[in-house]
């Protein structure tokens, strides 16, 4: 996202621009630009998602709202499952006489 410069749209460093009423032909086009940007952006995440993911996200506008939502998401899945794994971990024990590369590769 970086390369093709869209990753201000996913940290809100690059806001939707501010224009006066009526705008003007600068400002119009920097609102088609920054438009344009948004949706291509938010095309290249979308391809990139599970559908899962995708429907928690269709109703908000932002991409930055679609971005924090997942970012969200996926740490507190990852959180639950390393508390998981590793609760999983510390109540297993080797058999008596086992081998320990048998145990651990059954895990």
């Amino acid at each position: 996202m970086e390369v093709k410069g869209f990753w201000g749209h996913f940290d809100g460093l690059v806001p939707h621009p501010d224009v006066s009423s009526p705008p003007t032909t600068k400002e119009a086009a920097s609102v088609a630009q920054w438009d344009k940007d948004e949706c291509l952006a938010k095309t290249l995440l979308t391809h990139h998602l599970p559908d899962s993911t995708l429907v928690h996200v269709h109703n908000k506008t932002l991409l930055k709202d679609h971005w924090d939502h997942i970012v969200t998401e996926y740490t507190e899945k990852g959180l639950f499952a390393q508390a998981e794994l590793r609760t999983k971990f510390m109540e297993s024990c080797c058999p008596d006489k086992g081998s320990m590369h048998k145990f651990l590769d059954a895990l």
